[in-house]
């Protein structure tokens, strides 16, 4: 078996056959083989560009999407739309954001306005093929294959009160811990 490593071609035998060959009765192969993956959420960001041509940006996570969402849009406002756009896969999204700053928008309303998202969830087995499938889900969005899925928009209320969030993000946290 051959595995990448650190850009070098090291030949190894997996830790799950090393297992298997030593204790066979543990069935690791079986249960790898049988694992559905790691449940990802590939975010589809679309937003139109001041001359209004829309463009998508794909992010992966593993949390909710909408808190994701959330929190992304939160550090655009507050930092800049380049801030931490690490792991995007796009046709010209960020170019998109950037080109309402020639028009003196605010950040909130650039995204209130021109901002909708939608997610397609997927079973991941190996983490080496997120990118691929990152960029399958762009060109599939591109071409409108995603169409029929429901749009979500960005909305953050101007009038909400630091109190009235953290009474809402600490009513939310005691819910988790007694559900």
């Amino acid at each position: 078996m051959v595995d990448y490593q650190n850009h070098k071609c090291i030949e190894r035998a997996k830790l799950a056959d090393k297992i298997d060959a030593l204790k066979p009765e543990l069935q690791i192969k079986d249960r790898i083989d049988a694992w559905n993956g790691i449940s990802y959420y590939f975010i589809i960001l679309e937003v139109y560009d001041c001359l209004n041509n829309k463009k998508i940006g794909v992010f992966r996570t593993t949390s909710k999407p909408y808190t994701y969402v959330q929190t992304k849009c939160r550090r655009w406002i507050k930092d800049g739309f380049q801030h931490g756009n690490f792991d995007i896969v796009s046709n010209g999204f960020e170019e998109a954001l950037l080109s309402w700053n020639a028009k003196g928008t605010k950040r909130k309303e650039i995204l209130e306005d021109n901002l909708k998202y939608f997610y397609v969830k997927k079973m991941v087995k190996d983490k080496n093929k997120l990118w691929d499938i990152a960029r399958e889900i762009l060109k599939n969005a591109i071409n409108n294959k995603y169409d029929d899925i429901e749009r979500n928009s960005y909305i953050k209320p101007d009038n909400r009160w630091k109190a009235e969030e953290l009474v809402y993000k600490y009513v939310k946290k005691y819910i988790k811990q007694i559900m």
